[in-house]
C-alpha cells in the first residue's frame, strides 16, 4: 500500500509518454502548464546529444550501479525514505525504458510562466519523480545522520 503513489505517478509517466509521442495530449486549462512535446536526444537538458553513445548507456550504468545503493538496508529506512527511494527509481527506470526503447526521452511539460531559463525547458513526470525521490531520501538521510550525532 505504501509504494501506490510512486506506482501510480510511474504508470501517469508512461501514460503521458505515449500521449505525446502520439501526439493526443489534451489541453491544460492553466496558464502556468502546458503540454509541448519533445524528444530528448541528450541528457538534462540536451547535454552530450552529439555523444549518443554515452548519452544511451550512461543512464543504464549510473541505474546499475545506484539500485544496490539505494537497496542496501532498505527494510530499515523510514516510510518516507522509502517512498523517495522508490519515486528515485521509478522515474529512472521510466527515463532508462525511453533512452534503450527509442533512443531519446520523451518530454512534454513546460512551464511558461516560470522565471528565467526554467521557462524554456520541457520535462516528464520521470524527472520530477527523479528530483523529489532523490529530495526526500536526501533529506531523510541528513535528519537520519544528525539524529544520530545528537
Amino acid at each position: 500500500m505504501k509504494y501506490i503513489f510512486p506506482a501510480a505517478a510511474l504508470v501517469l509517466d508512461r501514460v503521458l509518454k505515449h500521449k505525446a509521442r502520439s501526439e493526443h495530449l489534451p489541453e491544460v486549462p492553466c496558464p502556468h502548464l502546458e503540454f509541448h512535446h519533445i524528444e530528448n536526444d541528450g541528457l538534462a537538458g540536451s547535454i552530450l546529444r552529439n555523444r549518443p553513445a554515452l548519452v544511451k548507456w550512461l543512464p543504464c550504468a549510473a541505474l546499475g550501479v545506484n539500485v544496490p545503493t539505494l537497496l542496501h538496508g532498505f527494510r530499515k529506512q523510514s516510510r518516507p525514505a522509502k517512498c523517495g527511494i522508490a519515486l528515485l527509481l521509478a522515474g529512472s527506470a521510466s527515463n532508462v525504458c525511453d533512452r534503450l526503447k527509442n533512443g531519446t526521452v520523451t518530454d512534454m511539460l513546460r512551464f511558461p510562466t516560470a522565471p528565467g531559463k526554467l521557462k524554456t525547458l520541457v520535462f516528464n513526470l520521470a524527472d520530477f519523480m527523479i528530483f523529489f525521490g532523490a529530495l526526500l531520501t536526501l533529506l531523510r538521510t541528513v535528519q537520519s545522520t544528525s539524529n544520530q550525532k545528537g
